[in-house]
């Protein structure tokens, strides 16, 4: 569908769909890293979370928010909600780039898209940041 959508209009609308869901993984495990006790288990969260920002979400998502279930309904929250923001404000892609922070040239045109991506990237991450931060409990060993 994506090719398709490259080929036919120049750019797609799909694309940032994946790019925010990564950033929000990232900002669940981050936020849930800032909860945990156990050292190795903080040390895992805080690492995947940041390969998250990359674009790298498996670590986090089978390693952290798994576990950590809050973690992962903070990540479909932030996702949801910026998928909204991202849709009402007409984000599209016009390079075919994976969906991760060194990706944000594909996002240049020249009108306000570039911002209206960063704002919604920042959506994103602060609400699954703060969903998984203030309900996140340490699990039992």
């Amino acid at each position: 569908m994506t090719q398709v959508n490259f080929a036919e209009l120049g750019y797609d609308f799909i694309f940032p769909a994946y790019f925010l869901n990564n950033i929000a993984v990232a900002g669940a495990t981050i936020g849930a890293a800032v909860k945990i006790k156990n050292p190795s288990m903080k040390s895992a969260a805080f690492s995947s979370g940041g390969l998250g920002i990359l674009g790298i979400t498996e670590p986090a998502l089978y390693g952290i928010d798994v576990k950590y279930k809050t973690a992962l309904k903070g990540a479909c929250i932030g996702g949801a909600v910026a998928g909204a923001a991202y849709m009402l404000l007409g984000v599209k892609c016009y390079l075919f780039a994976m969906p991760g922070i060194f990706s944000l040239p594909a996002y240049i045109d020249e009108g306000n898209n570039l911002l209206f991506i960063i704002i919604c990237i920042i959506i994103s991450f602060a609400a699954s940041f703060l969903y998984a931060f203030v309900f996140t409990k340490d699990a039992k060993e």
